[in-house]
C-alpha cells in the first residue's frame, strides 16, 4: 500500500515538536507502507532527505512562492479586520488540541497501521 505524506514542513530534529514526531511516524510508516513525502523547500530540506532516504519511496519538496506570499503579507497587514479575524481563528483552533489528545490520536493511527485493535474504548 502507498501513502502519500504531505508535510507543512521538512520533518527533522531541532526545529519542534512537531517536525521530530512526523519523522518518527514517518520512519515508522516507511516500514511497513511504501511512504511518499512532499514538503515545502524550506530550511532543513536537505537534512530531511537523507534521514528519510531509506524509508521514503520518493521525496519531493516543492519551492514555496515568494510572490504568492508577498501578496497574501500584503493583504492580512493592509486589513485589520482580517488581521483580527485569523487571530481569532488561530487561538480558537490551538484551543482544540492537548498533548495528551496528540498523543491519543497519533497512537490509535500507529496502531491502525500496525493491523492492531484498539481495546481502550
Amino acid at each position: 500500500m502507498r501513502l502519500l505524506f504531505l508535510a507543512p514542513n521538512p520533518p527533522v530534529p531541532g526545529t519542534g515538536g512537531g517536525s521530530l514526531r512526523m519523522l518518527h511516524l514517518i520512519r515508522f510508516l516507511g516500514e511497513r507502507l511504501e511512504v511518499d513525502l512532499v514538503a515545502p523547500a524550506l530550511e532543513g530540506a536537505a537534512e530531511a532527505r537523507q534521514l528519510l532516504e531509506g524509508s521514503c519511496r520518493d521525496i519531493e519538496f516543492v519551492p514555496p512562492s515568494p510572490v504568492a506570499l508577498a501578496a497574501a503579507n500584503r493583504r492580512v497587514a493592509g486589513n485589520p479586520d482580517l488581521r483580527a479575524g485569523l487571530v481569532t481563528a488561530g487561538l480558537v483552533q490551538a484551543a482544540r488540541f492537548s498533548w495528551a489528545q496528540s498523543a491519543s490520536d497519533l497512537l490509535s493511527v500507529l496502531r491502525e497501521v500496525a493491523g492492531q485493535r484498539d481495546n481502550s474504548a
